[in-house]
């Protein structure tokens, strides 16, 4: 695969007047770019324009002579004087996403397209994102500088580690490559250097400097595992993620999208939002396409453990779950939106990984009958939609012990009158007995199970998955149940995750 500088090089080639560049370590680019001997001046807000390499000095001079550099600061200001840019050389313009959406400097930059592309010499526009003004239009050709791959991030580790006069074992270096994934080179050099001590590396500085360049970007946050996080039933999803750990590419992360029909409605164009929702929706879809991610919704009514299992497909797969919230990109300004989006996806591609993707859903079918999600979601997610009905007799027995032992509980304190209860009626009757320290019959006994406010809801949405989607608790599609213990179910199994230590846990 060609680097950034080399299509770089093949676009100048062939005359390419504009050029912006998305990278996470603007300073290390343009070194890479003034070491190839071609004349490059840069241009920042700080310092006006300076010479990048010792060429780049002659074409510095041609363009301010001896002006003060610092009078050019201003990108519009920049921009006019490069009228007098010499031949074949490059100008890096650092920090340029601040302005490339605002009409002035957008102007001077599409004014100079033409004399650029007469002369050989090439605009470099960098910067992490970047939001065009109409003015530029598709004039600008754009590309990425990925931040460093597995094998490059390991040979930063190891010479960082070699300097500090440590020796890594196999273990400690594969999770220190795992937890700088998306950082610039210098970032990891920077973060592997924190985490060194005389005792080894820190593989806890690592985990919270990734946690937390992935919290800093607009909608995402990683999620910490729960020593409650207990689930029982649901065996056939459970069973089909067990099969995920054989995948021949591991999968790196889970992003779980909660209630993505609520994310995702006025997908169509019919929100009152300027088309923001619309286009959220379309940059998701991309990303997954682009990315070729594979994911399941879970769909069912609330309660039923969807999100529950988004958290234990990321334990069973050993890696970290990162929620999404879809409705954070949301901006208040012109283009806010827009910027959020690519800001957002683009770091996902970087810190993600290869990420298996899980979206809730507490209903797929409008009161109309018509979809709520845009058909080409369900695409996106290979694995399918799997429906998570209320728990059968037999499936909240387990999941009754398995909530009693999470609380330290004694087991034979279930409720025998819990039709109709989910697996959330379950834990919170468990969690509250535990809490003001009562018999779990007296707490159950008050209980109001919430299916019982929206048993019309629940048998629609019920009728709406049979036979269209896989059961989360038994092999093969959604049936109807005729009674409270009719559904296939296999409930001796139970998972708990408390205690189990993950290569990815975050």
């Amino acid at each position: 695969m060609k680097s950034v500088v080399d299509k770089l090089r093949s676009a100048r080639v062939r005359g390419v007047p504009l050029i912006a560049i998305r990278t996470s370590d603007q300073p290390a680019l343009l070194a890479t770019i003034a070491g190839n001997g071609t004349a490059v001046v840069c241009h920042d807000c700080i310092r006006g324009f300076s010479a990048a390499n010792d060429a780049g000095s002659v074409a510095q001079n041609a363009l301010i002579g001896d002006m003060d550099s610092a009078m050019f600061s201003d990108a519009a200001t920049a921009l006019e004087c490069l009228a007098k840019c010499p031949p074949k050389a490059i100008i890096c313009m650092l920090g340029a996403d601040r302005w490339t959406a605002e009409p002035r400097p957008a102007m001077g930059a599409l004014l100079l397209r033409d004399r650029l592309a007469s002369i050989g010499s090439t605009l470099v526009l960098v910067g992490p994102s970047f939001s065009f003004a109409g003015e530029l239009g598709s004039d600008v050709y754009l590309l990425d500088d990925p931040s460093p791959d597995a094998t490059r991030r390991g040979e930063i580790i190891l010479e960082t580690a070699t300097a500090a006069g440590l020796f890594l074992d196999a273990a400690t270096y594969q999770n220190a490559v795992c937890f700088t994934r998306g950082l610039s080179g210098f970032s990891t050099s920077q973060t592997t250097a924190l985490a060194m001590s005389p005792d080894g590396m820190d593989l806890d500085v690592l985990r919270d400097v990734w946690r937390e360049a992935i919290n800093s970007y607009p909608g995402l946050r990683v999620e910490l595992p729960q020593d409650k996080d207990v689930i029982a039933g649901l065996d056939a999803v459970l069973a089909y993620v067990d099969l995920l750990k054989q995948s021949k590419t591991p999968f790196e992360s889970v992003v779980f999208v909660d209630e993505i029909e609520k994310a995702m409605a006025g997908s169509s164009g019919k929100a009152n939002d300027g088309g923001a929702t619309e286009g959220i929706a379309e940059k998701m879809l991309s990303h997954m396409e682009d990315t070729k991610s594979r994911g399941l919704i879970a769909a069912g009514p609330p309660g039923t453990g969807k999100t529950l299992c988004a958290r234990a497909i990321a334990r069973m797969l050993g890696v970290p779950l990162i929620t999404l919230d879809l409705g954070a990109l949301k901006g208040g300004l012109v283009g806010d939106t827009e910027r959020n989006s690519r800001t957002t996806f683009g770091a996902l591609r970087a810190l993600a990984g290869n990420a298996f993707w899980v979206g809730t859903a507490n209903r797929l079918e409008a009161d109309d009958r018509s979809e709520i999600l845009p058909p080409g979601l369900f695409r996106r997610f290979t694995s399918g939609v799997w429906f998570f009905d209320l728990p059968n007799a037999a499936e909240r027995n387990a999941i009754w012990s398995a909530q009693l032992g999470a609380y330290g509980l004694d087991a034979s304190e279930r409720w025998g009158d819990d039709a109709g209860w989910t697996g959330a009626d379950i834990r919170n009757v468990v969690r509250e007995a535990s809490d003001l320290g009562l018999p779990v019959a007296d707490v159950a006994r008050l209980h109001v199970p919430a299916s019982r406010a929206s048993a019309g809801t629940i048998e629609r949405v019920r009728r709406a998955a049979v036979g269209c989607y896989r059961s989360a608790s038994y092999p093969g599609a959604y049936q109807y149940p005729t009674s409270d213990s009719s559904q296939p179910a296999t409930t001796a199994r139970r998972f708990d995750f408390s205690n189990v230590g993950t290569k990815g846990e975050a």
